[in-house]
Parts: C-alpha cells; structure tokens; sequence
C-alpha cells in the first residue's frame, strides 16, 4: 500500500482530538492540576477498552533496581490495583472506567468451580497464567531473568476482597444495582465472611508460606461491613449476618494484630493505615456506631505512626520489597490517611508530602512504581499513581 494512503495525518488528528475529548471532562480544578491529569492519562492507558480490565503496568522485567533478580510481569489486571485506579478516576467522575471494569469483575467471578477470586487476570479474563524464565535473552542493562507470567497469580491475599468492595460500593452510589452485579458482591462478600480467619499472602505477595496479617484482617472487615451496607435495605438478613462477621473481624484485629499480645503480622505502615481504616473510613462512610472508642483512639495516633514503615522480614529474593519503594508508598498511604478525621486539620502537610510525590514524578508528570535514583536514566514504570490531592 503506497505511503500517502495511510492517512497518518488525519489517523494522528482524530486520536489528539479523542484525547484531548477525555482530559476536558476532567473537572478537578485544586492544586498540581496538570499532574493529576498526566496521572489519569497515565491510569486511562492502562485499560484494556475491549474487555474493561485494567493492566498494573504495561511493562514485564523491568528490576526493581539495576541489575536486579526482582524482574516480575506486571502486563495482568491485577484486583487491587484495579480498584485503587477506580477510585481514583471516579473521584474525577470518570464513570465509563469503572463501569467497563465491573463488567469484567462479574465475567471473572462466574467461574464458581475455583476456591477464591484471583489476585490478578489476563487482560481476557485467562486464569492460567504460568511464570517461565527466558534465558535467551539478557534483560534489561544485564538484569536477569526475563520473565513472562506470574505465580502471584495463585496466591490467595485477603486484603484483595476488601479494595474490591469497597470500590464497588462507591460505583454503587452512582449508578442502579443489577441483578449479576448484586450476585458477584454476594458472592465476594460470603466467601470473605467463610475464610477471613484462614492466613494469606497479603498485598507483599511474599513467596514464602500463608501468614496472618492484620492489613489483610482489616480489607476483610471493610469488604464485610460493605457488603452490609449494600444489603441494608433490601436484604436485612445478609446485613444482619456479615454485619456480626465484621465485629467478629474487628474483635480479632483489636486484640491479635493491634494489642500488646498480637499474634498477627503487623508491618508498620500496614499497620498504621489499619488503624486509621477502623476508625476512620476515607468519605466518613461509616456510621459512628462503627468506630469503638479504642478505634478512635489507634485512628488519632495513625498518622504519627506513618514513621515506623517496615515490611515483613522477607528476603528481596523471595519478594521483599526494597526500601525506596516502601518510602514512596509511606508517602501515598499518609497522603490518604490526611483526609481522614485523623487528619482533616493537616492541610499544609497534605500539600507538602503531595509535592514529594510529584517530585518523584517521571519526565511524563507521573509517579513511578520502580525507579533508580537521579544519577541513573529514568526507566521507571508508572504502576504506582502520583496521589490526587482534594
């Protein structure tokens, strides 16, 4: 076909004007606009219009730090991170997002012959998504090995249930409950209730064996209380039932994660953002027969307790995760925790800790997920959002 008919020109022109279509529906008008909308350009292409998935990163094998064995495949619609990337864009009234992705979410959760909702799919729903080494090639400056799939995709983490809920529990209040979307929340929200007490791999996806973290115990308490809320009015036994599972949870959470003879895996900044998540509930969602005076108590000192980040005593080679990217996500989760009670008088400090975001941003305006420090090239990718400030 001669050059003149692909019609590049007319191609490019209709593609700037469908971009720019989507950025003026962009009603935020606060502080670091242009970074909040490089950061939702950045979460629109990660998702997969044809069937509404939402990629973590469009990238495989890219090391934590150079050089380095920490080479995973991030090309998969992972639950959780879906679910932050939801709630970020439907706090920018980007409902067409949200409603592609709840559309996969029930396509996921059709197949009843698995025990548990996968942490993470295939941008086609596939399950199958088996990790294989590619020794043939060298990998990025040297960083070996080249991987294509991932075995996190077999791990059962709790805390998923949770981010998941409680995303579609914000899409509810906009938009009428149909009779697959309510089938899928009772189906989350019952498995939730069966198996909070079992242990898990959590948000570290650590390789090592299933252990009981308070984080995870928590998002099992938020997808129950939910998915209470969501029952209350049409279905008062089902509220009835997971409302007494969730103070279940949180009796366990208050005396084995968070009292002087916890038994649970508290890692500090999880541990914080636990806290603040009983006592205070991001939009103060929660009624106020739902925070315990004990919880109010913990929820006031979460922010101060942002300083204590540590992970789990996990290897780098097992999953581990290194120290900078724990402080940049110290910095997200406090960003979050100030808008909540336990932090709504913070202000100056909000717009302080949102410019060390934003400093940290890539030449595109976006905060990375992995990165190597200023002396190196930047060839970070942007899996991790910079925070969209009120």
């Amino acid at each position: 076909m001669p050059v003149e008919h692909y019609e590049s020109q007319r191609k490019l022109e209709e593609t700037t004007r469908w971009w720019d279509a989507w950025t003026s529906k962009l009603r935020y008008r606060g502080p670091y606009r242009l970074e909040v909308e490089r950061s939702a350009l950045a979460l629109k292409l990660c998702a997969y219009e044809p069937s509404g998935a939402i990629v973590a990163a469009p990238t495989t094998s890219l090391p934590e730090s150079p050089g380095g064995s920490r080479n995973w495949d991030y090309r998969f619609a992972w639950l959780r991170d879906s679910a932050f990337v939801l709630d970020a864009l439907l706090q920018l009234d980007y409902h067409h997002e949200a409603d592609r992705f709840v559309q996969f979410l029930k396509r996921v959760c059709r197949d009843t012959a698995r025990p548990h909702v996968q942490i993470l799919y295939a941008v086609d729903g596939r399950r199958d998504l088996p990790e294989r080494e590619l020794s043939h090639l060298a990998g990025y400056r040297g960083a070996a090995p080249v991987r294509v799939g991932n075995a996190a995709a077999g791990q059962r983490q709790l805390d998923v249930y949770g981010e998941t809920l409680d995303t579609l529990a914000m899409w509810a209040r906009h938009h009428p409950m149909t009779e697959g979307t309510w089938k899928t929340i009772v189906e989350l929200v019952d498995w939730t209730a069966a198996h909070w007490r079992e242990p898990d791999f959590s948000i570290w996806e650590a390789r090592q064996e299933p252990r009981h973290y308070v984080f995870s115990k928590v998002m099992a308490w938020t997808a129950l209380r939910r998915g209470a809320d969501l029952a209350a009015l049409d279905h008062p036994a089902l509220a009835a039932r997971w409302s007494a599972e969730a103070e279940a949870v949180h009796a366990d959470v208050i005396d084995c994660g968070l009292g002087r003879g916890a038994r649970h895996v508290r890692a500090g900044v999880w541990r914080a953002a636990a806290r603040r998540r009983l006592a205070h509930h991001p939009g103060d969602r929660l009624s106020p027969g739902h925070r315990p005076a004990r919880a109010r108590h913990l929820g006031r000192s979460a922010a101060r307790a942002g300083h204590q980040l540590r992970g789990p005593a996990v290897p780098l080679s097992r999953g581990g995760w290194p120290r900078r990217r724990r402080r940049r996500l110290r910095r997200l989760l406090l960003l979050d925790g100030a808008e909540s009670g336990a932090g709504r008088r913070s202000g100056r400090k909000r717009t302080a800790s949102s410019g060390c975001c934003c400093a940290a941003a890539t030449t595109w305006g976006c905060s990375p997920r992995k990165s190597i420090r200023p002396q190196e090239n930047s060839w970070a990718t942007s899996r991790w959002r910079c925070p969209t400030p009120h």
